[in-house]
């Protein structure tokens, strides 16, 4: 049951007068002068969380030390299910971090002692995990209102829930783990320590290899790791050899470490089935981000307008829903950047000026665009030369005062003219990239001296520029 929408309101007795604030807690236990002082001043300085340093600073007791007179109110207070002291882990050891106190057997009570159960577990291997069972036997039992069940398949969904709940996670012996939301994570780490710890136990240990067929260095050495597989195998080998392994004489082996194995059994075959259909999914995008760059490649004419590429890639918009606009990106990223890092710089689809051009089609685009254009200007300018020599001195065409002006011009004319073929000339190392490309998909180098030949055709030495 999620506490996130709970209004974080005042336990009824923190409003009570000091007199029936004290028959309040005459009532619920036997409490010193001392401890009734502190509990008072608790109920005045109520909040959700009073941090507890800052509080035990704040008072004195008559003759006595605030922290431990705070340990034992704290433990009584646990005890009635009206409050408790919190910890939290600093510099490797468990400290006091928060008091909290509510209403009796509160909802907000459980979810701070299923933590503190947690806490003390991680602190002592020997303290047991919080457990249904544990809470039988240690603690007031939570009520099943209090928790969501979950099955333990489904252990590693838990890992994205934000919603603040306590969850039953069913295992071994009818037995349960209950965890918060904010306890999932380290879940894990905790199993994982805790196998560890049973298996310092050298008869257990050397059960555990044999049935897993390893040497006892080995097996030591890989519980030292985190890879989910060998935790797989580990665990999976350990349940399915339970019986084996408490018959053994001599191997301390509790019901508490085939819980642990079999709840990290669940998370680890969830996580690695999750991570099989993530690289499925994974693979089926590259296939489809292949296949629009492959449309791209095959469109005539090779120059692919903007709108048609959109059309292409618009093809996979109700397959991606929500995740189309990261699958256009991607495609863009991935497709149509040069290789971050490299000193390569033609990507599978360079983009150009209102469109798209596959690599495999650059340089003969280029090539034919160029042909064109030559043509073009040729007839333009022998015009233009024929009409500035007839009219002489009376018309003096700019273009023609210098071989600078020239070139200048016909540059501009080009512009104009094409500025797609103006854009590539302008990338000569692209364009050497792209030529080069090109004739290994014809398959016409057959050795190095084929590659400087061709280069040589067209541009400087090293493809810095064009001829």
């Amino acid at each position: 049951m999620s506490t996130k929408d709970r209004p974080q309101s005042e336990p009824s007795y923190v409003a009570l007068d000091p007199v029936r604030r004290d028959e309040f807690i005459s009532g619920v236990g036997s409490f010193t002068p001392n401890e009734r002082k502190l509990f008072h001043s608790l109920c005045d300085a109520w909040k959700p969380r009073i941090p507890y340093r800052r509080f035990a600073q704040s008072i004195s007791v008559h003759g006595a030390d605030v922290e431990a007179e705070l340990t034992r109110l704290g433990r009584k207070l646990r005890q009635a299910r009206i409050g408790l002291i919190t910890t939290r882990f600093s510099d490797g050891k468990r400290r006091p971090d928060a008091i909290v106190l509510t209403g009796e057997g509160d909802s907000r009570f459980y979810a701070p002692l299923v933590n503190e159960l947690f806490q003390e577990a991680r602190e002592d291997p020997v303290n047991p995990l919080p457990l249904v069972s544990t809470f039988q036997q240690r603690e007031t039992p939570v009520p099943e209102g209090y928790t969501t069940n979950v099955p333990r398949t489904e252990l590693v969904r838990l890992f994205t829930e934000q919603e603040p709940a306590i969850f039953r996670v069913d295992t071994l012996e009818r037995d349960a783990l209950l965890v918060t939301t904010e306890r999932v994570h380290p879940f894990i780490a905790l199993a994982i320590s805790r196998i560890r710890h049973a298996l310092e136990n050298r008869k257990l240990l050397t059960g555990v290899a044999r049935i897993m067929g390893t040497s006892l260095t080995e097996l030591q050495e890989r519980i030292k790791g985190r890879d989910p597989r060998f935790w797989y195998t580990l665990t999976r080998q350990v349940l399915h050899h339970r019986e084996e392994l408490e018959a053994q004489r001599g191997i301390p082996v509790k019901h508490e470490f085939f819980q642990t194995a079999d709840l990290l059994l669940a998370f680890v075959d969830a996580q690695l089935e999750e991570l099989k259909l993530r690289k499925a999914a994974e693979q089926e995008r590259y296939r489809d981000l292949d296949a629009v760059a492959r449309h791209i490649a095959d469109h005539r004419p090779p120059l692919v307008p903007q709108s048609r590429a959109d059309q292409i890639l618009g093809q996979y918009r109700d397959k991606y829903g929500e995740s189309f606009e990261e699958f256009r990106s991607r495609f863009y990223y991935e497709y149509a950047e040069a290789p971050s890092g490299s000193t390569r710089k033609l990507p599978t689809v360079v983009p150009v000026k209102n469109g798209l051009i596959h690599r495999t089609n650059l340089f003969p685009v280029f090539l034919d665009r160029m042909d064109q254009l030559r043509t073009v200007l040729y007839e333009r300018y022998a015009k233009m030369m024929q009409q500035h020599i007839r009219a002489g001195a009376r018309n003096r065409k700019t273009a023609f005062l210098s071989r600078a002006t020239f070139a200048a011009a016909m540059a501009e004319t080009a512009e104009e003219l094409d500025p797609v073929f103006t854009e590539l000339y302008e990338q000569p190392s692209l364009m050497a990239e792209a030529l080069l490309h090109w004739a290994k998909q014809q398959k016409s180098l057959r050795a190095t001296e084929d590659l400087r030949k061709l280069l040589e055709r067209y541009f400087v030495l090293g493809g810095n520029c064009f001829y």
